[in-house]
């Protein structure tokens, strides 16, 4: 104990921030970065599977992340538009359902393409497929320490007005 007292305050967060560091950066290389390249795989592995199976891939746009209110895990959303047969977007759906990951695919909606192509369209059975695919991931622990912080501040509010 002695032997810390003698530290100066430079050398004590020093030690400090090495113990950090030396915390953080495992919890980072173990957990954070194998998730986040799950996560980017399972978007190319969707990707490669709607190519595999002859369907245009005209939009892959990921949108904003959605933080569950726990701050536990997060949705990540993409924007799919298919193009190609109806056959093959159920092909492209069922390989979908099999894989490890979570992948839950909302608010499809089919159409034939517009006037200018519908005759082509019709010949070769053609549609437009567009969607919503959300994923699931965890959190980041400094966002989740950030949301914490915010609901702890929101329920202090809702205290006070009462």
């Amino acid at each position: 104990m002695e032997r810390l007292e003698q530290l100066t305050n430079k050398q004590l967060w020093l030690i400090f921030g090495s113990v950090v560091v030396i915390l953080l950066v495992p919890f980072y290389v173990f957990f954070v970065g194998p998730q986040r390249e799950v996560i980017v795989a399972a978007e190319k592995r969707i990707s490669n599977f709607a190519q595999q199976l002859g369907l245009d891939v005209r939009l892959w746009k990921r949108s904003q992340n959605v933080y569950d209110e726990s701050g536990l895990y997060q949705r990540i959303p993409v924007d799919v538009e298919l193009v190609g047969g109806y056959h093959n977007v159920g092909y492209f759906l069922d390989r979908i359902s099999k894989l490890e990951r979570i992948v839950n695919i909302e608010d499809i909606q089919m159409a034939v393409p517009q006037a200018s192509k519908q005759r082509q369209a019709g010949a070769t059975g053609e549609i437009v497929t567009q969607c919503r695919a959300t994923t699931f991931g965890a959190v980041d622990p400094e966002v989740a320490k950030r949301m914490a912080e915010e609901r702890k501040e929101q329920q202090k509010t809702k205290a006070q007005k009462k």
